[in-house]
């Protein structure tokens, strides 16, 4: 089966990469940047709000907005990003992919390879250190078990306030 892909043309579908073979952290990643870019940026953030602690989501937030900007001010390229019913990757998405994968799997050398065919050199620091953000907040997105928990008291939960002396 052939699919459209704009920038190049017609493609053979056995190129593609489908959202389902993505982990958990790619598919948040790839969902959260269409997301953005297609405007939805405050249905984005209600969901990191719903879904983690307060400082996290903010965290994932700003990741996101890094990343776009990393790309924005010193990518090599525009690059194509699908709409949010696209079950299929394009070219581009896929290096973002790959850039997560090469993060996560500490391979420093992979990492400012791929970084390298998204942004020119002095934003690849920037576009690294957005990817790694929003990794380390997807990952200590359960952290929030530590501090809401059947054990507290009636008494913490009202006094959640802030108070200013």
């Amino acid at each position: 089966m052939k699919v459209w892909d704009n920038r190049e043309g017609i493609k053979d579908k056995g190129n593609l990469l489908n959202l389902v073979d993505l982990s958990y952290e790619e598919r948040i990643a790839i969902w959260s940047l269409r997301m953005y870019l297609s405007g939805e940026q405050q249905k984005m953030r209600a969901e990191f709000n719903r879904s983690m602690p307060p400082a996290i989501a903010r965290i994932a937030t700003g990741s996101v907005s890094s990343i776009l900007d990393s790309i924005r001010y010193y990518g090599k390229n525009s690059l194509l990003f699908y709409c949010l019913c696209k079950e299929c990757l394009s070219e581009d998405e896929k290096r973002i992919v790959f850039l997560f994968q090469a993060i996560k799997d500490s391979d420093l050398s992979r990492t400012n390879q791929i970084a390298d065919t998204l942004v020119k050199d002095e934003g690849i620091e920037k576009i690294i250190d957005a990817v790694t953000g929003f990794l380390v907040a997807l990952r200590m997105k359960d952290v929030r078990q530590f501090w809401v928990g059947p054990w507290r008291t009636e008494h913490e939960d009202k006094m959640q306030s802030t108070s200013i002396h």
